[in-house]
């Protein structure tokens, strides 16, 4: 499966490494602002496409050919471009399978509400947590 995923966030780079273990074609979209890490999974460096963008946002994602994609993760460290990406993909691109990144767990709801499908770390370890003390 081709996956565009956006952002330069360490979670954005396991799963850019986990996904490529399983065989997927990954464009990696990253951007100079946010601070570039070297890709440090050279086993893997051949199944990633490695796309360097600070262009608008929606010229970041059409020139990383992100339209082609069957899936998308928008995994950057900012809530907002993390929504807007998330629209552009499902609505202007029809990307069957589109995740969102939120690091504020109140903003879970409304992105749902706009539609997508929202994942926040501070909610996901709050329930591992509370189910650790309830057993």
């Amino acid at each position: 499966m081709r996956i565009s995923i956006l952002g330069s966030s360490m979670l954005a780079m396991f799963l850019v490494q986990g996904l490529a273990k399983e065989g997927h074609q990954i464009v990696y979209i990253t951007s100079p602002s946010e601070g570039r890490h070297p890709f440090p999974y050279p086993d893997w460096a051949e199944a990633v496409e490695m796309v360097a963008a600070d262009d608008p946002l929606l010229e970041a994602l059409r020139s990383a050919g992100v339209e082609q994609s069957e899936a998308f993760l928008a995994l950057s460290r900012d809530d907002n471009r993390n929504g807007m990406a998330a629209q552009i993909a499902q609505r202007l691109f029809h990307i069957p399978r589109v995740v969102c990144l939120v690091q504020d767990p109140e903003r879970v709801e409304l992105y749902r509400r706009m539609g997508l499908t929202p994942v926040s770390p501070a909610s996901v370890v709050t329930q591992v947590v509370e189910e650790l003390l309830r057993s």
